[in-house]
């Protein structure tokens, strides 16, 4: 009896083991799956959510491959103690995402270095930076118009001037600013470009800006005409940068100034532009309006707050908007960057825009970022691709002589 009893005691004393391992198999099994899912999702980026997750994080598909073969190796050391048939299942899923995870990183690298741009899937992420300067370049209905400046660190050129690219905000015509992504604006000032970046009045429910917006850009144009030289800047060696929503300001803005029919806020003389650079830019606002996407398919519906309603409501306004109502032989060199999987922004649009436009004679430069999603450029690996293979083009156009 005693002896009994004190098995018993020590039985109770023993720590529960067998239920933290059921625990950490449970947890170890759900992340498994999900990091599958990830993988998967970026190559089918049509799987409603997974498709949308996976292309979201395919920038981080080397640290994704980490986690996933530290898994493999688990799931090996986990067959060899017992074969059984879960484990199994368990290799061969962190295997396969392992494997999946490394093509979408080769495939990424494989784009930068084809297009100038060699990349380090492990960078640390582009420190923000506030801007040297800040100034009010218009004002609309009372509210200013700031352009910030970021100073180039070191002459780009034997004439001791630098380059001058100007930035246009994202964020669908209804948000952002001019300090938005304000790492890439110190970037590009440490590589020797004289920097600014512009607002523009945003549209609302009851605000719509789509006859306003590109004015108002081209005016921060005529502002950057009359003072790059402030900031040592040379203003023949002009580029215009814009994502998303920017990219479609951008394009329309510098092929209007290079065309002779930009219509600036205020008055003043447009410069001429050396060359326009775009993400994902929405240059066909009626497939993004059109976007039928399950989940982001609704937000593209804010275009309607630019353009006061929909395009059977508005045709004349969408089609003042789109990219290709501007494509003249005298357009500037151009390029766009399109996320092959954007659920925001189909890059359908974009395709059309580059066809159209090369048909007119414009030296369009197209480079498609596999399993990427709109703003892939949030992820350390796609900022490294957006920033190296935008400058690397740049470069190419003469920009920086």
């Amino acid at each position: 009896m005693e002896h009994r009893e004190h098995h018993q005691s020590t039985e109770a004393q023993r720590p529960p083991t067998r239920g933290w391992r059921k625990l950490l198999l449970v947890v170890g099994a759900v992340l498994v799956v999900l990091i599958g899912l990830i993988v998967l999702g970026a190559f089918v980026p049509g799987i409603p959510g997974v498709g949308l997750v996976g292309s979201t994080l395919s920038g981080y598909a080397a640290w994704i491959a980490v986690a996933a073969l530290v898994g493999t190796a688990a799931c090996i050391w986990l067959v060899i103690r017992r074969r059984a048939a879960w484990r199994v299942a368990f290799l061969a899923i962190t295997g396969a995402t392992a494997i999946g995870a490394v093509v979408i990183t080769g495939q990424l690298m494989a784009v930068g270095s084809a297009n100038g741009a060699p990349v380090n899937p492990f960078a640390s992420p582009v420190a923000a930076s506030a801007p040297d300067d800040t100034h009010v370049y218009a004002r609309a209905d009372g509210s200013p118009l700031d352009v910030a400046v970021w100073k180039p660190s070191a002459p780009r050129s034997s004439s001791g001037t630098a380059p001058v690219v100007m930035f246009v905000h994202g964020g669908g015509w209804i948000s952002g600013s001019a300090t938005d992504d304000s790492g890439d604006k110190r970037w590009y000032a440490d590589h020797g470009w004289l920097v600014l970046s512009v607002d523009y009045s945003l549209s609302s429910d009851t605000k719509h800006e789509w006859n306003t917006a590109v004015r108002q850009v081209e005016c921060a144009m005529v502002w950057a005409g009359d003072h790059a030289a402030d900031y040592n800047g040379d203003i023949s060696r002009f580029a215009v940068i814009g994502d998303s929503a920017g990219g479609n300001l951008a394009i329309n803005a510098s092929y209007r100034a290079d065309s002779g029919s930009s219509e600036p806020s205020c008055a003043g003389t447009v410069p001429k532009v050396s060359a326009v650079a775009t993400a994902y830019p929405a240059v066909d606002p009626v497939s993004f309006y059109d976007n039928d996407d399950l989940l982001l398919g609704p937000a593209s519906k804010g275009v309607a707050k630019y353009l006061g309603g929909t395009p059977t409501e508005y045709p004349d306004r969408y089609r003042s908007v789109a990219s290709t109502t501007y494509i003249t032989p005298e357009a500037p060199p151009t390029l766009v960057l399109a996320a092959t999987s954007d659920h925001l922004v189909p890059p359908i649009g974009a395709y059309r825009f580059v066809d159209e436009a090369r048909g007119a004679g414009v030296d369009v430069s197209l480079v498609k970022v596999p399993h990427a999603e709109h703003v892939f450029d949030l992820a350390p690996l796609g900022k490294q691709l957006r920033l190296g293979i935008t400058e690397a083009w740049l470069e190419d156009q003469g920009l920086l002589d």
